[in-house]
């Protein structure tokens, strides 16, 4: 049955729409990049409300926003599908599972903080998120190299290059340590100075600003 007709109507879309984003965000362990892995396979595998080269552009911006990702690929989503009321459906959808997962941990967080199952439950979580995350960069890095375009190509190899070996942050808020890079000499003895003046770089984009500890 084409889905396209099956919710033809605007009010039917919106009503799937913050179904589908309400059940990815309530069953998705493992970040933004898991969450936009099944928003993929949700509304371009099988609803095509959304072409792979809208979802790939969509990907670009979430992350490279600030906020999480799963809040900005919501946004993203939502404005392609049905506009301004879209947009805000589907961020409802997101944001309703975490928030409430989270309060009721809050409540009962010291029982769940030393309870060892818990632990190697989250543990297992782990490895799954690490297969689907792969299973997304697979497929999104595959519909870049068949566009056999070199500019895309040398960019996605030279982020991956730069993220590995430079270990440079992408994330929206993180902190990064550089005292190798720039550490200083003293003048006179031309050492290192000690480890407590060593400076470290805290990136926030979009600017980035260094600030020396130990002062």
């Amino acid at each position: 049955m084409d889905e396209n007709k099956t919710y033809g109507t605007r009010l039917a879309r919106l009503w799937k729409l913050f179904l589908s984003t309400l059940y990815i965000s309530s069953f998705t362990f493992g970040g933004g990049f898991v969450i936009v892995t099944f928003m993929k396979k949700k509304f371009v595998d099988e609803l095509h409300w959304i072409d792979e080269q809208e979802m790939l552009d969509m990907t670009a911006l979430a992350q490279s926003s600030p906020g999480a990702i799963a809040v900005n690929a919501a946004i993203l989503v939502g404005w392609q599908v049905e506009g301004l009321i879209g947009m805000i459906v589907a961020v409802l959808g997101t944001i309703i599972p975490p928030m409430v997962i989270l309060s009721v941990i809050s409540v009962f967080y010291n029982a769940f903080a030393t309870n060892r199952y818990i632990a190697l439950l989250l543990k297992g979580m782990q490895a799954g998120v690490a297969a689907v995350i792969l299973d997304v960069v697979f497929d999104l890095g595959g519909k870049v190299l068949k566009t056999r375009s070199w500019v895309y190509i040398v960019l996605m190899v030279a982020a991956f290059v730069a993220k590995w070996s430079c270990r440079m942050p992408f994330r929206p808020s993180c902190r990064w340590n550089c005292s190798m890079m720039f550490r200083k000499k003293s003048p006179k003895t031309r050492k290192p100075l000690p480890v407590e003046r060593q400076r470290t770089i805290i990136c926030s984009p979009p600017s980035c600003s260094a600030a020396t500890v130990g002062r």
